[in-house]
């Protein structure tokens, strides 16, 4: 760095163009530097910018400097990021701009705030970029000069403009001066930082009227820049060489993990061979079982059909059987009538009797007579009496007769029964055809407990004429 103490401004803008002549220029602010900085008259005017946030200054420079006419000249105000700033406008000119004038007071004891304002802020890309009459497109070897103390922030809005310079001038304040209000917006050493990262270097300083405000010269070196680049470069292969080795690594890592699993799934597979080869030979097995089975379940069927003919042929049988016990009930019904005739004329007897009784009683005087007729009594009685045997004997036998239909009927149930169990036992499998038969069965045990009770009936009514019977013998 050379040092302040042996150029002056002019002698440092003189060296500065011969040893990097400019062919664009981007100057802010309206301070020291600028008179100097405005004489270039080599440059063409789209590519020489004059940016102030105060419009009278621009008018007191316009008035001062003739050569500004071939400048493009914008009324903006700058700053970091586009946005709505507070403009601080102090009672000294030189000083007004983003930064309060609390915060200044630090170096300039008697600055005070005269008035602030809201403005909205630009960048310096974005100046370029939206006003078409300025060409920073060619520009390789460019001068920035920003001539107040908010030039970092002014910075931060150059990004894409800061490559395409070779000097940067700007106004800060020197390490020296230590205070926390201003913070690092306008030091020299954070904007040493911030141009280090595109190539720049420190090589001039000139001291203004107030010892610790400097204008600091900052000039783009190549070979350091290409050297950045360089660094940045390797650092950048070494990144891309470590990741692809972690990814390699990792698809190692990878394949190793896909291989073992490969590995069991093959022990798997080999596994679940051996288990359908064991499952096919039970399959084989079970299939043979079934078709066993099959044959029997069919084989079970054919003798239900069998048994359902049978059993459909015994029913017909029943029905003749049936139909005959009917006839057989009929008959029994014009023995029990005639019974019951036989027993009205035993009744009636009995009533002659008791009237021949009274007329005995009554006409004890004709003895003979009443012997006479009690003989005949007695003879008709003893007629009546084998008459009643004779009914008697006929009821026993057919009370023998019902006994034997009965004992054939209790038989054939409990053949039938056998049958239906048989039936039962071969067919499990066939429901339906076991609820029908059950159905049926159950049809012939009502039918076979009404005969029974018709022959309890039956039974009832001759042992009430015995009963009677023989209460006439004891008369």
């Amino acid at each position: 760095m050379i040092s302040m103490s042996k150029l002056n401004l002019a002698q440092g803008y003189e060296l500065l163009s011969k040893l990097h002549p400019a062919d664009g220029s981007f100057l802010v602010g309206t301070g020291y530097s600028n008179a100097i900085v405005f004489n270039q008259p080599k440059i063409h005017s789209s590519r020489k910018i004059f940016i102030d946030a105060q419009e009278d200054r621009i008018t007191l420079a316009k008035n001062r400097l003739s050569s500004l006419d071939q400048w493009q000249v914008k009324n903006v105000l700058l700053a970091d990021a586009p946005g709505e700033r507070v403009v601080h406008y102090t009672n000294n000119a030189l000083e007004s701009g983003l930064i309060p004038a609390e915060q200044l007071q630090a170096i300039w004891p008697a600055i005070k705030t005269s008035r602030q304002e809201a403005r909205l802020a630009t960048t310096v890309d974005q100046v370029i970029a939206d006003n078409p009459e300025i060409d920073f497109s060619e520009v390789n070897q460019g001068w920035m000069v920003i001539d107040c103390l908010s030039s970092l922030s002014v910075m931060k809005g150059s990004v894409d403009t800061i490559p395409k310079c070779k000097v940067i001038w700007v106004r800060v304040i020197k390490e020296e001066i230590t205070s926390e209000a201003l913070g690092d917006q306008s030091s020299l050493f954070e904007v040493d930082r911030f141009l280090k990262d595109y190539g720049f270097e420190c090589k001039l300083i000139f001291e203004e009227n107030h010892p610790e405000i400097v204008q600091a010269v900052f000039i783009r070196d190549d070979v350091l820049l290409e050297r950045q680049r360089f660094s940045k470069d390797i650092e950048l292969a070494n990144q891309i060489q470590a990741s692809a080795l972690a990814e390699r690594d990792a698809r190692v890592q990878q394949l190793s993990q896909a291989l073992a699993e490969a590995n069991q799934a093959r022990e798997a597979l080999a596994a679940e061979k051996h288990q359908l080869a064991a499952a096919q030979a039970e399959h084989g097995k079970q299939v043979a079982e079934r078709d066993a089975k099959v044959q029997q379940l069919n084989q079970a069927l054919a003798e239900a059909n069998q048994a359902r003919e049978a059993l459909a042929a015994e029913k017909h049988q029943l029905s003749a059987t049936q139909a005959e016990h009917g006839k057989q009930v009929a008959e029994r019904d014009a023995q029990l009538q005639q019974l019951n005739q036989a027993l009205a004329e035993a009744n009636h007897a009995r009533e002659a009797l008791a009237a021949e009784k009274n007329q005995l009683v009554a006409a004890q005087v004709d003895h003979g007579k009443q012997i006479t007729e009690r003989d005949l009594k007695q003879q008709e009685l003893a007629q009546a009496l084998a008459k009643s045997n004779k009914a008697k004997d006929v009821i026993e036998n057919e009370k023998n007769q019902l006994s034997l239909v009965l004992a054939e009927q209790e038989a054939l149930k409990d053949e039938l029964t056998d049958q239906v169990k048989q039936l039962s036992n071969n067919l499990i499998d066939a429901h339906e055809e076991k609820s029908l038969l059950e159905n049926k069965n159950h049809e012939l045990e009502k039918q076979m407990k009404a005969l029974s009770d018709e022959i309890l009936k039956a039974e009832a009514q001759i042992e009430l004429i015995k009963d009677l019977v023989l209460r006439e013998e004891g008369v």
